[in-house]
């Protein structure tokens, strides 16, 4: 099957573009791919081993954004709500619809994104964050810095790299292969002829919803047929009467009305086995990693060559669902590996302390207060890093200040 020069040229995009580790901003239409494309860059990096987790920007308030983002500790010094950059550590992190965010929020981001560290809210330290960004946005954020609803250094630090995904409108050579995916979907071994008058009619059809309208006419459409024939064993024709039947049915849609939800939770359509050969351009290309790679937490262990692969770019209607921000309560096999802060806390709630080179084992109270508890936990710490204070304060999570704080109150 045929593919379109624009469809073509953002597999290209993305596969420049998975080779790097810094931010990325896509920006088209509702409907166009952007969290798809964002997806099939995830899968084919680096990060791919770790989360994809999405966190759509519309509709958040100031306070909302700030705990969807960066979670929320209680005095107990534990994480009680895991934000979207624990969940993404080490993975990658997709803001849906940037632009919608008000200027306060972007000022929260910016500074989690440049600085590389983030405060839960109700925590007083900064934790190291490895995340790779990745925003869309349908709506022209360049107007919108001229009009001052977005900031230029969110902008400037997001857009290190630019993917533009086409309309539908841009890619009608790519009809037949994506009206073939979408039957394929909506009712995998049915029988279904298609005519070239089907096609020719929804080629000829104006899209202002992108891969969301289309899709929603295949619907339709295998719906008259359902309806027409009751015979599953049948082969159904599916020709050009009824696309225009169910496409006058709807009527005209404007973009503006298409459901970001549906969008959301359905794939977009950007398979194609001949550009799998043909966006592997560039063999033994070094990957360049700078933006918020910090320390080299991953670099250092990273393949030479990394290319799209079948899996990514053209398995995508395979890939498994990501993490949604609010999916918070995870397995002990799915979550990443537990944080120095974890390890504090699981040793914080054992029921015994063991006392090493012959010394005698104390059992805590059932009723001991949670700064007892600290203390003796602290005094153990100590003891096992031979009173290195540095090296109890990493095993602890928290700073050298915050540490020798809390040895300060232990004698109060």
């Amino acid at each position: 099957m045929t593919v379109s020069k624009a469809f073509r040229k953002l597999v290209e995009a993305l596969a420049s573009a998975c080779r790097l580790d810094s931010p990325v901003l896509i920006v088209g239409d509702v409907g166009t791919g952007k969290r798809q494309s964002a997806l099939s860059l995830h899968n084919s990096s680096h990060r791919k081993q770790n989360r994809f987790v999405t966190l759509n920007c519309i509709g958040l308030s100031d306070e909302r954004f700030e705990l969807e983002l960066c979670g929320s500790q209680s005095q107990a010094y534990e994480l009680n709500r895991k934000g979207a950059l624990f969940l993404a550590e080490e993975g990658s992190l997709y803001l849906h619809e940037i632009g919608e965010l008000s200027l306060k929020s972007q000022s929260v981001l910016f500074r989690c994104i440049e600085s590389g560290f983030y405060s839960p809210v109700g925590s007083n330290d900064a934790l190291p964050s490895n995340v790779r960004i990745m925003a869309s946005s349908s709506s022209n954020l360049k107007a919108a810095i001229e009009s001052g609803r977005f900031r230029t250094d969110l902008y400037h630090l997001l857009s290190s790299v630019i993917i533009p995904t086409p309309s539908l409108n841009d890619r009608i050579e790519d009809m037949p292969r994506l009206l073939s995916m979408m039957i394929d979907e909506v009712v995998p071994n049915a029988k279904i002829d298609v005519e070239n008058s089907a096609i020719d009619r929804l080629m000829n059809h104006s899209y202002s919803g992108n891969l969301v309208e289309l899709k929603n006419i295949v619907y339709r459409a295998i719906a008259e047929l359902t309806r027409a024939s009751s015979d599953e064993g049948s082969v159904r024709k599916l020709d050009g009467e009824i696309i225009r039947r169910v496409i006058a049915s709807a009527g005209a849609v404007d973009s503006s009305d298409a459901s970001d939800a549906t969008y959301l939770d359905s794939p977009d359509y950007m398979n194609s086995n001949a550009l799998v050969s043909e966006a592997k351009g560039s063999d033994g290309d070094k990957v360049l990693t700078f933006g918020l790679n910090r320390g080299g937490r991953w670099g250092e262990d990273a393949p030479d060559e990394l290319d799209m692969t079948s899996d990514a770019i053209v398995g995508l209607d395979n890939i498994d669902k990501p993490v949604a921000i609010s999916e918070f309560n995870v397995t002990d096999s799915e979550r990443p590996a537990l944080s120095t802060r974890e390890q504090a806390s699981k040793s914080d709630s054992a029921s015994e302390v063991g006392e090493k080179d012959g010394e005698t084992t104390a059992k805590k109270s059932a009723f001991m207060s949670l700064k007892d508890q600290e203390k003796l936990y602290l005094t153990e710490l100590l003891r096992q890093c031979n009173g290195d204070k540095r090296s109890a304060a990493k095993i602890a999570g928290v700073t050298l200040r915050t540490f020798y704080r809390k040895l300060e109150g232990l004698d109060n």
